[in-house]
């Protein structure tokens, strides 16, 4: 099991086995409420294709579904490695280009 798997499952158990986190949830609301007229989820799936042709998607951990706001909470896990960092600029600019405006908010 790779590091962000196991640190992801230890989180859910954290949590009572819920795949929100708190932040995750408590933000949600507050964008909620900030947006009422508007859908705000979370855990939004965006499939895409990379250059080379693989398929892949993206998880927003907040979105805003009718403007294309697409937040990710970026904890400790999104800073550990230049890949992951590499992983995560690559797929904002991914995101960017199917028209999503792309907050990323330090969870640390």
């Amino acid at each position: 099991m790779s590091k962000s798997a196991s640190f992801a499952k230890h989180k859910m158990r954290e949590n009572n086995n819920n795949q929100f986190r708190p932040e995750q949830q408590q933000m949600c609301r507050e964008i909620g409420r900030e947006f009422p007229d508007y859908s705000v989820i979370m855990e939004d799936m965006v499939s895409y294709t990379k250059e080379n042709g693989e398929r892949t998607c993206a998880i927003a951990d907040i979105m805003i579904l009718e403007l294309g706001v697409y937040y990710r909470l970026n904890g400790e896990i999104h800073y550990t490695s230049d890949k992951q960092i590499e992983h995560d600029w690559e797929q904002k600019l991914y995101l960017e280009n199917l028209g999503y405006f792309v907050i990323d908010v330090d969870t640390r």
